[in-house]
């Protein structure tokens, strides 16, 4: 009975987590790709993990039942400023949404660093935390992380036509009567804020986004229907096998 009882209190909800944090992470990479036409893009080129790393720490300094939240908020927070900064500077263009990332996720970096410095107790809590870990999954937060991957995915293979067009170089779209700017800015959100609610409750998972459309471009191609449909599976898979390789070692 206590090994059933194992079984569908942890060992399922951290499976089940796992699959769908790695399906999320992966198809918002695929997306990032795609709409910045950047090889190196995923989930944490636009400093969404830097604002979810800075809130969660700062939530750390109130409760732990601040640190989801308040990592979430930070997320967030942070897309809208990189939006802000794009904007301004160049009318929301690929080239500058990647520069203003990489401009936030310096900021918001330092600041980490200086709730670090400053954590005292805390600080052994924040780093585990920072590391990235599904050792604290749940059934609600593998339910809500697979909310999270249906919100990326589902917009994003409807678009899968206009992101093939998008992914050639910006300016290709307009050419077919592709609205980029609009384009772009659903498929940010929904990414943005799918990899908010998986960074608010596992923390920073940073491979999978960016490793696994590699990896599913070689098989599959690049056509984005079928590129996210195997990545969505392969992202949730991976994340899966390694964390499974991490239980057993620890």
């Amino acid at each position: 009975m206590p090994d059933a009882l194992v079984v569908r209190a942890v060992r399922i909800p951290r499976f089940a987590a796992a699959v769908g944090t790695g399906a999320l992470l992966a198809t918002a990479g695929t997306v990032l790709q795609g709409l910045l036409s950047n090889p190196l893009a995923e989930p944490y080129t636009l400093g969404i993990a830097a604002g979810a790393a800075f809130g969660g720490a700062l939530g750390f300094f109130f409760s732990s039942m601040m640190i989801t939240p308040m990592a979430f908020l930070g997320a967030l927070l942070a897309l809208w400023f990189v939006n802000a900064i794009a904007w301004k500077g160049g009318g929301g263009s690929s080239a500058h949404m990647v520069l203003a990332g990489i401009v936030t996720n310096a900021v918001l970096s330092a600041g980490v660093t200086f709730l670090k410095a400053i954590a005292d107790d805390r600080l052994g809590a924040i780093v585990l935390w920072l590391m990235g870990s599904m050792s604290g999954a749940s059934v609600f937060s593998a339910y809500m992380v697979w909310i999270a991957a249906a919100v990326v995915f589902i917009p994003s293979l409807i678009y899968g036509r206009q992101l093939d067009a998008v992914s050639l170089g910006e300016g290709h779209g307009e050419l077919l009567g592709i609205d980029e700017k609009r384009l772009r800015l659903v498929l940010l959100c929904a990414a943005s804020m799918a990899t908010a609610v998986a960074v608010s409750f596992f923390g920073i998972i940073g491979f999978v986004g960016l490793v696994t459309p590699h990896l599913i471009r070689i098989i599959a191609g690049p056509s984005h229907r079928q590129l996210l449909v195997y990545s969505f599976i392969g992202g949730g898979l991976l994340l899966a096998v390694a964390d499974g390789g991490c239980a057993v070692f620890w």
